[in-house]
């Protein structure tokens, strides 16, 4: 049986990134303290002694100013004294939208081979929205609307975007359960499905023919259908994974 090595130890002569240490519990922030202050050796979780702790260069990320961070008094002074880079929201450096759009898309493609091009008009759309959720909002929005559409290429216009944002925006005031139909479905689908309907099924208990109806009425957007469904767009491919969808 192999042993695992953790990242830590992984990082060794390197550089270890952590991201929202804010989020870190409070054990983890004694831990953390310790490794980055410590001199003893550390014994690896199922070790049977301690090995000498690797070298490395810590780098943090916080969505908040560390002191308003909520950390352990003795993790911040130790945290403060680090060299600080400040981030501008993502609205703030809008000319970097179109190459975080190429290297997303180029992720996707790699990932699960999906061939996505952004039409101008679409990315002037992108350039001009506030982004609320800054580099992750975008990665979202670009991962949902080309999810589905690994066997043919797929031209990404302005309204995709739109149409999902608006969405979004209305999951974030709680209306995300009022029926939306596009307006070029036919009379003949199904009602949409509601998260907190009947409709709404376990994971075990999603049938193929629930995640079509959502599909449909979503549009095929991943996490609108998702939505509609009451599950997370993960379990969602998922069981489109299982049903070969």
């Amino acid at each position: 049986m192999s042993r695992r090595v953790g990242a830590l130890f992984q990082a060794d002569s390197g550089t270890l990134f952590l991201d929202e240490v804010e989020s870190l519990p409070a054990e983890s922030q004694v831990f953390l303290l310790d490794v980055i202050e410590g001199e003893k050796d550390l014994r690896p979780l199922g070790a049977d002694r301690g090995q000498p702790r690797p070298k490395v260069r810590f780098i943090y990320s916080t969505k908040v100013p560390l002191e308003q961070a909520p950390l352990r008094d003795d993790l911040v002074n130790r945290l403060v004294h680090g060299h600080r880079i400040m981030i501008p929201p993502l609205a703030e450096r809008r000319e970097d939208i179109p190459l975080l759009v190429a290297s997303i898309l180029e992720d996707v493609r790699k990932a699960a081979g999906v061939e996505a091009v952004v039409t101008a008009e679409a990315m002037e759309f992108l350039m001009a929205q506030s982004w609320p959720g800054h580099v992750r909002q975008l990665k979202e929005l670009l991962r949902s609307t080309t999810d589905g559409h690994q066997d043919k290429p797929i031209v990404l216009e302005a309204s995709t975007f739109r149409d999902s944002l608006a969405w979004e925006h209305r999951v974030r005031r709680g209306e995300g359960q009022q029926s939306i139909e596009p307006a070029t479905q036919p009379a003949t689908v199904p009602p949409p499905l509601s998260p907190t309907a009947e409709a709404r099924k376990r994971p075990v208990d999603m049938k193929r023919e629930d995640i079509e109806q959502a599909l449909r009425v979503a549009g095929g957007v991943m996490k609108r259908a998702a939505e509609l469904l009451g599950c997370s767009p993960t379990t969602l491919r998922a069981k489109r994974r299982e049903f070969g969808l």
